[in-house]
C-alpha cells in the first residue's frame, strides 16, 4: 500500500489550506482510504492509518517517501533510530519501505493529481468548505464513485490483508517516550509535570525509567515495563519547603562545670618575669 499526503488549497480559499492524505492498493490502484488532516503529522497519518485498519486489516507493507514523519533522516547512517509512526508500524508488524524518488512510488502521485482536479470541483459543486465536511462526502460519494471508475483488477486473486485481532491499535498507534522518575516521584513530559501516586501495582523508585504514552484522544498514560502507574497531573514543578536564611540562635542551655571539675582544683598563681639588670 503505499502512503503519501498532499497540501494543496484544496477548498479554493473557501476554508483553510490543509492535506489530503492517500492510502492506495499497489495491485489495484484502489483507494483503501482518503481523508483531510491539518498537515503530514504523525498524530494525522496515525489516526488516517487507524482507520484504514479497521476496515481492510493490516497490509504487507507500507511504500512511503523519506518525510521526517517516516523516516529519521540525520545521524542515522545505520537505520538504528525510528520515527513515531516507524515504530508504530513495526508493533504492527508492517514492513515500512521507504522510496528514494518520487517516480518510485508514481501511482500514489498520480493519484494526487487526479485528486486536485475532480476533487476540487466535487468539493465545490457540494459548497463543502471544511475538513469534517469533506472527509464525510468523500466517504459517501466521492471514494465509491473514484474506485469504480479507476480500480482495476489484480494480476492475483485475494486479500493479503491480515487481521488486526489481537492488536491494541490504542496502545501502538500513538507517541510513546521514555522519561527518567525524580526523586519527588515526578516525571517531566514536555511543559507537564505528572505526579505518580505513592501506592502502585508495582514497585516505581526514583532514577526509574518509564514510558509515557500520548494517544491520538489526547490521554496520557504511563507505563513501568507492562504494569500502567497511576499519576495525577499537576500544573507546576513541586517544590522544597524553602529554608531560611536568617541564623537561628542555638537553644542549648551553655555547658557549666561542675565545683569538682579538675580545672576548679588549681588556685590562681600569679605570674613572675624576673626582669635581668641592665649594666
Amino acid at each position: 500500500m503505499q502512503v503519501d499526503g498532499s497540501p494543496h488549497d484544496w477548498f479554493e480559499g473557501r476554508g483553510n489550506r490543509c492535506t489530503l492524505l492517500q492510502f492506495i492498493d499497489d495491485a489495484t490502484s484502489e483507494v483503501l482510504w482518503l481523508e483531510f488532516g491539518d498537515s503530514e503529522s504523525t498524530h494525522s497519518l496515525m489516526a488516517a492509518t487507524w482507520r484504514s485498519l479497521e476496515i481492510h486489516g493490516r497490509p504487507q507493507a507500507l511504500y512511503t517517501d523519506r518525510g521526517g514523519v517516516f523516516k529519521v533522516n540525520l545521524h542515522n547512517e545505520d537505520d538504528e533510530k525510528m520515527t513515531q509512526y516507524e515504530r508504530a508500524l513495526d508493533e504492527l508488524d508492517i514492513e515500512l519501505i521507504h522510496a528514494r524518488s518520487p517516480q518510485a512510488k508514481g501511482r500514489v502521485e498520480r493519484g494526487f493529481q487526479t485528486h486536485q482536479d475532480r476533487l476540487v470541483k466535487e468539493l465545490r459543486l457540494a459548497g463543502i468548505s471544511t475538513m469534517d465536511e469533506a472527509n464525510r462526502f468523500i466517504r459517501e460519494v466521492y471514494l465509491p464513485k473514484h474506485n469504480r471508475k479507476f480500480a482495476v483488477t489484480a494480476r492475483q486473486a485475494g486479500d493479503a490483508h491480515r487481521s488486526v485481532d489481537g492488536y491494541d491499535l490504542d496502545t501502538m498507534l500513538c507517541t510513546k517516550e521514555e522519561r527518567v522518575v525524580t526523586n519527588d516521584l515526578t516525571i517531566r513530559y514536555q511543559t507537564r509535570w505528572l505526579q505518580l501516586a505513592s501506592k502502585q501495582r508495582t514497585i516505581v523508585r526514583p532514577k526509574h525509567i518509564v514510558t509515557v504514552s500520548a494517544h491520538l484522544d489526547g490521554r496520557l498514560t504511563i507505563q513501568h515495563g507492562r504494569t500502567s502507574l497511576d499519576f495525577t497531573e499537576v500544573y507546576e514543578q513541586p517544590r522544597r519547603p524553602a529554608q531560611s536564611m536568617i541564623h537561628q540562635p542555638s537553644q542549648r542551655i551553655p555547658y557549666k562545670p561542675a565545683p569538682t571539675h579538675p580545672w576548679r582544683r588549681y588556685a590562681y598563681q600569679p605570674v613572675t618575669f624576673l626582669l635581668g639588670t641592665q649594666r
